[in-house]
């Protein structure tokens, strides 16, 4: 059965070069995504380019099943397990990473999460999309 390809963002730079070592960083990239009628998902990520010198840094997207609600809708209800992790380790050259999703809702939340271990840079430019199934 084909899928249907939902991009979550054009390419876009995430730096986390200015972290203190040994601390990460979340941004929120994709506040919530529609995904109520597809049981299968795959996550997808580019790295156009990446400068992430330290083999423990690393950059990583990570989906998570939230709930959101027009009663509350001040209130952010997300599940405490990720459905996915997408990395983007260490290295200087393009690549691509991707994950197949589980366990996941009717919406989804998509976070970019930097983690600079020791000193060296920790930034790319990623664009990301989703692959959903019925």
């Amino acid at each position: 059965m084909p899928g249907i390809v939902t991009p979550l963002w054009n390419k876009k730079s995430f730096n986390f070069n200015n972290l203190t070592a040994g601390t990460s960083e979340t941004d929120v990239a994709v506040k919530t995504v529609a995904c109520e009628r597809y049981r299968e998902g795959l996550l997808i990520v580019r790295a156009h380019t990446r400068d992430i010198v330290n083999a423990s840094s690393k950059i990583e997207i990570v989906a998570y099943t939230t709930a959101p609600t027009a009663e509350d809708p001040s209130v952010d209800f997300v599940f405490t397990t990720a459905s996915g992790t997408a990395t983007v380790a260490n290295g200087s050259t393009s690549v691509v990473a991707s994950v197949a999703l589980a366990n996941f809702g009717a919406f989804l939340r998509i976070l970019v999460v930097g983690t600079r271990v020791t000193s060296g840079n920790c930034s790319a430019d990623l664009s990301a999309d989703l692959v959903l199934k019925e």
